[in-house]
């Protein structure tokens, strides 16, 4: 089953894994509620009870289906985390960050290898923002290595998908000399992405890279 979450700040979504052993029948909604028909019965959750399910997870069969038989449409309430509020802040290695209370973030714009950067953080508690502002600065000496996996990731499907009717497969070198890395954005749980202009490699689209709360490079794919 594939989950969609739409809010005012985008949207997100993934796959989760259900039963093998059961026959589905039908899929329904009532507001929150998702309504699974199956030859069990009708089995009621919701997307955050179905978030224990992330494929992404090793689960055996056995552990799907004891999570899977545990749903009943609970809803855990959200911790209230009190955010901080002031409109600036002031950060030696980014300048200031100023809050976006519309979208719930601080921005900001540094130099970085001779280049303005913008970055943005959610808006957390201040241990939390704290945290993750230290986290940050520590991953900056790797946005090289980031950026050559992205490459390495890229160029391939360049080669493989994008090319023009007669254009020769691109290198390596002339692929790294369209490539800009002009924001990055982290997110509560201290992930970064990573925003990439592209010039014309693939139409005008831009490339996103995903990096874990750890500082791994995940992946890489084409935005706009």
């Amino acid at each position: 089953m594939t989950l969609v979450e739409i809010n005012k700040f985008g949207a997100s979504g993934g796959n989760v894994i259900l039963p093998d052993n059961i026959e589905y029948k039908s899929l329904s909604f009532d507001r929150d509620t998702i309504l699974i028909e199956d030859s069990n019965g009708l089995t009621k959750t919701n997307y955050q009870e179905l978030n224990k399910l992330w494929t992404i997870e090793n689960f055996t069969e056995e552990e799907i289906v004891k999570i899977y038989s545990t749903f009943n449409n609970h809803f855990k309430e959200p911790e209230k985390i009190e955010k901080r509020e002031e409109d600036v802040i002031d950060s030696n290695t980014f300048g200031e960050l100023k809050l976006d209370k519309e979208l719930d973030r601080y921005n900001g714009v540094f130099e970085f290898n001779g280049d303005n950067l913008e970055i943005s953080f959610c808006n957390t508690s201040k241990d939390k923002f704290d945290d993750n502002l230290s986290k940050t600065i520590k991953l900056l000496p790797g946005i090289t290595d980031y950026t050559d996996k992205m490459i390495e990731e890229m160029v391939v499907l360049k080669n493989d998908s994008w090319l023009e009717e007669n254009e020769e497969p691109i290198k390596l070198d002339n692929f790294k000399k369209e490539i800009a890395l002009y924001s990055i954005s982290v997110y509560e749980d201290a992930c970064l992405e990573l925003y990439f202009k592209a010039g014309d490699l693939f139409w005008g689209h831009e490339i996103i890279s995903n990096i874990d709360s750890s500082g791994e490079y995940i992946d890489s794919t084409i935005i706009g």
